[in-house]
């Protein structure tokens, strides 16, 4: 009979078992996490993008309700539309 020795350096099939269920558990917190920032990230640059929209609208609005002569306001109910008529050159040059 062949005489071994139990002095053989290594890890048991438990051991690797709960290091892999470790590493799992700790590579889907990550993952999670990793996920949440992503969305709060999006989130965040569509809000930007609405606001940007938004100033731009408000400025066009500013502008234009500036270059104006008159307004007419059209509407029945809850319906009701705003006309804005520019200033003519010929207006303007005269300083009216």
């Amino acid at each position: 009979m062949v005489n071994r020795t139990h002095n053989a350096a290594g890890f048991t099939l438990i051991e690797l078992i709960l290091a892999l269920a470790l590493f799992s558990f700790v590579l889907l917190i990550v993952t999670i996490g990793l996920i949440q920032i992503i969305h709060l990230y999006q989130s965040g640059l569509a809000a930007r993008n609405a606001q940007a929209n938004s100033r731009t609208a408000f400025e066009e609005i500013s502008r234009l309700s500036r270059d104006v002569s008159s307004v007419q306001v059209i509407g029945a109910g809850d319906i009701m539309a705003v006309c804005l008529f520019p200033i003519s050159p010929t207006t303007d040059s005269l300083g009216l």
